[in-house]
């Protein structure tokens, strides 16, 4: 890997490849799948959803 200087006056060096067979960024296929990635099974949201319940009504969630 070859590492090249941002600026003439920086102290930062940032990797760079110069060969053509760079590997490419992953891309989403739908907008669906990045969705799907975002979600709790049910399980574990009904158990959140549970502590949620339970913290309120002791008065552990302050309102506003």
């Amino acid at each position: 890997m070859e590492y090249a200087e941002t600026t003439s006056s920086s102290s930062f060096i940032l990797p760079y490849s110069s060969s053509s067979n760079a590997v490419p960024s992953p891309t989403m296929t739908a907008s669906t799948d990045a969705e799907d990635c975002k979600l709790w099974p049910p399980p574990i949201e009904k158990h959140f959803i549970d502590v949620l319940v339970e913290e309120e009504a002791k008065g552990n969630i302050p309102s506003g």
